[in-house]
């Protein structure tokens, strides 16, 4: 599946010993030119440069309305919540509006939105630190404590190991009949399909496994942020210009219209 999203965009090294430097020299200048192409294809320029601008001008309108907010303090309850709804509104439109949702939508929604503004409190700067180390430790312990594809990497080098064991084969068999060799190509061929379906099996394993650890985590910070602004001190409410409560003097009655 990130094979797919990537457009199957991907550089295979064969870093064998005995491979001639003309092979090595073509990979790398392989990947020099998937490199090349994908800047042109963006006009020069880094392949998030879009999207951080973007951003920046989201966070922008984000700010706005915290300064709304701010300013209607003492404004009636109903006021106050509708601009929040207006601010929620603007915050989910900006992530329907980048282009690179479809990587959010791989990773589960898996996402870290850090408030950098200058005058927000150092307590909640300490927490968003805070939450994001906490999403990589659950990470680290679901893994063992091993790096995310340590397993990964040692089943490559397994699957290599295979795959060089099949071209000595090969290579043996020189002088033997066309057949003979035909099928231990094939074999060699059916080995590396079942290799990258395996690879791309565990890969999607562990990407669904961790990432629903973390979605979790971010639902209850969502909770938890909603509790917090449940504790924002109330309105003033308003007057109604509602006199002084009738009192009566002694010996006097109330005169009737």
């Amino acid at each position: 599946e990130i094979l797919k999203e990537c457009d199957d965009r991907k550089v295979l090294f064969d870093n064998r010993r005995n491979i001639p430097k003309s092979k090595k020299d073509k990979q790398v200048q392989d990947l020099l030119n998937f490199v090349e192409q994908i800047s042109k294809k963006n006009n020069g320029k880094p392949f998030m440069a879009d999207l951080s601008l973007e951003l920046r001008e989201n966070e922008a309108t984000l700010e706005e309305k915290q300064k709304q907010i701010q300013a209607m303090k003492g404004q009636s309850k109903q006021e106050i919540a509708q601009v929040k709804k207006e601010m929620e509104k603007t915050y989910n439109e900006m992530l329907e509006g980048i282009k690179e949702k479809d990587i959010l939508k791989e990773c589960d929604d898996r996402k870290v939105l850090f408030d950098n503004r200058r005058n927000i409190p150092k307590s909640k700067k300490d927490k968003q630190v805070q939450d994001l180390l906490n999403f990589v430790e659950q990470i680290s312990k679901k893994n063992n404590g091993k790096p995310f594809m340590a397993d990964l990497s040692l089943e490559l080098r397994e699957n290599e190991a295979t795959l060089e064991e099949k071209q000595k084969q090969i290579q043996a068999m020189k002088g033997q009949s066309k057949q003979e060799i035909a099928q231990v190509k094939k074999e060699m061929e059916k080995t590396y399909n079942e290799m990258l379906e395996g690879i791309k099996e565990k890969i999607s394993k562990q990407l669904k496994e961790s990432l629903n650890d973390v979605k979790e985590q971010l639902a209850k910070a969502q909770v938890a942020r909603e509790e917090a602004e449940k504790k924002i001190a109330p309105a003033r409410p308003r007057s109604f210009g509602v006199g002084p409560p009738f009192e009566r003097n002694k010996g006097v009655e109330p005169s009737s219209y």
